[in-house]
């Protein structure tokens, strides 16, 4: 067969088998919400295996297609396999080792791929700052949420995991989404940047590359930083924090409770509660 339908078959089945496996997962949230739904008010009456067992025959159907998919895939993968080429190095990587080779220019061609390369880049940058910082501030709605006694009671744990996902996770969905997106674009730019950089070394041909201005003193904080000691330092500094907020917790009490609250949500959930 030829390669470029094969790749064109590849691809229009990963793209059906992603869909469908998404698909699947949110019958499955579905069918849940809908068991909990129906017993938020009598858990024990609802909550049932028969009634799980039941909502479970619904989805056989569906897992079964899921699965014929599946071995579908696999057995395209062995009549049609992906061509044996050489693994090609992603624009990301190829802009980073290009760029230490930028020649010192001054032409007007040159400065003009150079201002080009540098609206790319400050977007890319400013990009990335803006989904650090909302992802920061999502964490920071969570710890006040989370930190706020009020907020958990312990009259009906369920209704007060429900009220905590509710308030929680659309900032951290929203988080994960820009997330992706700032990875879409990082590869969009990647590819704007490096067709910059071609131009300005094609342009600059023949000309030493710029050394790079940073401060001297800089460079060598940047190299301690990078250095194998200072990040098994900060891995240390991490662990221990790690260890003292655990001993603080099984000290003042916070253990005990969070089992009793575990406790009670598995005992919701299978209906003995």
């Amino acid at each position: 067969m030829n390669e470029k339908y094969a790749r064109a078959m590849r691809i229009a089945y990963g793209v059906i088998f992603s869909v469908f496996t998404v698909v699947l997962g949110l019958l499955f949230i579905l069918q849940a919400t809908e068991i909990y739904s129906l017993g938020s008010g009598n858990v024990g009456a609802i909550y049932t295996r028969a009634e799980v067992a039941r909502r479970l025959k619904i989805m056989a159907a569906y897992v079964a297609v899921w699965a014929v998919l599946a071995i579908v895939g696999y057995v395209v993968s062995v009549i049609v396999p992906a061509a044996d080429k050489k693994r090609r190095s992603d624009a990301a990587r190829a802009l980073k080792n290009l760029k230490k080779r930028i020649p010192d220019c001054q032409s007007e061609a040159f400065l003009a791929e150079k201002r080009r390369y540098k609206r790319y880049e400050g977007i890319r940058i400013a990009v990335w700052t803006f989904c650090a910082l909302f992802a920061v501030a999502s964490a920071a709605i969570g710890i006040v949420y989370l930190a706020d006694s009020s907020h958990f009671p312990g009259t009906d744990v369920t209704a007060e995991v429900i009220a905590a996902v509710r308030a929680i996770m659309p900032w951290v969905g929203a988080s994960f989404a820009l997330f992706i997106l700032a990875a879409v674009y990082e590869k969009f730019a990647a590819r704007g940047e490096l067709k910059c950089v071609g131009n300005m070394l094609a342009e600059g041909k023949g000309l030493p590359a710029a050394q790079p201005r940073v401060p001297a003193v800089l460079g060598k904080v940047s190299a301690a930083v990078r250095s194998d000691v200072a990040i098994w330092v900060v891995r240390g500094c991490v662990a221990a924090l790690a260890v003292a907020f655990i001993i603080a917790g099984v000290y003042n009490g916070g253990a005990n409770s969070l089992l009793g609250k575990a406790i009670d949500l598995c005992k919701a959930c299978i209906g003995l509660g």
